[in-house]
């Protein structure tokens, strides 16, 4: 059998099971994407609270960071995943991190990526103009 990384649809579908049996296949749940993505980020993205509360027990990063700088709290807060984001601050207590600055950090990298995905998207309509 070829080497299988844990996919979005792992994790971002919500399936407790699944990731369990994965995991107790081998599967590390710290390879990241290029965009800087893992299995716990897309497990936060879709608001799982209970897939993310596993992840954490088994050894995520709670402080993981993707290309934008934005944490798995940053996405569960931004897509309204109340529960997702207990589980995540709850935890980030326990762990004695500072979530004032942390949110503050995360949000304000995630207005600079907005910023330039939003300057990419008009040089990408200019450039179409031009044609």
């Amino acid at each position: 059998m070829g080497h299988r990384q844990f996919q979005r649809t792992d994790a971002g579908s919500g399936d407790l099971e699944l990731v369990e049996l994965l995991t107790s296949l081998g599967l590390s749940i710290q390879d990241q994407s290029r965009n800087g993505w893992d299995v716990f980020m897309w497990a936060c993205l879709g608001g799982h609270a209970a897939v993310v509360t596993k992840l954490l027990a088994l050894g995520s990063n709670i402080g993981v960071k993707d290309r934008e700088e934005r944490l798995g709290l940053h996405w569960a807060a931004e897509k309204g995943h109340a529960d997702a984001v207990g589980v995540l601050v709850r935890d980030m207590l326990q762990a004695n991190l500072d979530i004032q600055a942390t949110v503050r950090q995360s949000c304000s990298s995630g207005k600079k990526g907005q910023e330039n995905k939003r300057k990419g998207q008009k040089r990408k309509e200019k450039a179409r103009k031009k044609k």
